[in-house]
């Protein structure tokens, strides 16, 4: 299953975070390289749409967060905070944002291939502490063994 962003379908723009399902495992791509992932109201915004989805659907065991370019996240949009006044309406946003994670009743688990930016460290903390969870989600309730290494 491929969708776009869940928050605004009819948006003309390309969505900031793809969903891809397989093998009951949903794959949310953050894909607004131009920025280095950075954390807009836009891409938390469909992220967080993409979550409250799956939280919904039964048929997904476990979340992989990913990104395409050499950065993970860059953390805050900084340009976006300026515009805005300052950063406190996006650290609301981050804050809520890593408790939809944490909070979420499937393990997301974080998928990183190079560099990790400000605050998205504490995003992947967030992770850390969900993934020793992992291996019990995917417990073989025949063999009760586990598919982890």
């Amino acid at each position: 299953m491929d969708t776009s962003p869940s928050t605004d379908p009819s948006s003309a723009e390309a969505p900031l975070v793809l969903r891809h399902d397989a093998d009951r495992i949903a794959t949310l791509t953050l894909d607004s390289p131009e920025n280095r992932n950075a954390l807009s109201s836009r891409l938390v915004g469909e992220l967080a749409g993409h979550l409250r989805d799956i939280e919904a659907d039964d048929t997904v065991r476990a979340v992989v967060l990913t990104h395409t370019s050499h950065t993970s996240c860059a953390g805050a949009d900084l340009a976006e905070g300026a515009r805005e006044g300052g950063p406190a309406k996006g650290v609301a946003r981050l804050v809520a944002l890593l408790r939809q994670i944490v909070e979420l009743d499937k393990p997301v688990v974080a998928k990183v291939e190079g560099n990790v930016r400000a605050v998205s460290y504490t995003h992947l903390r967030a992770h850390e502490t969900v993934l020793d969870l992992v291996c019990r989600h995917l417990l073989d309730k025949k063999t009760n063994q586990t598919n982890c290494r």
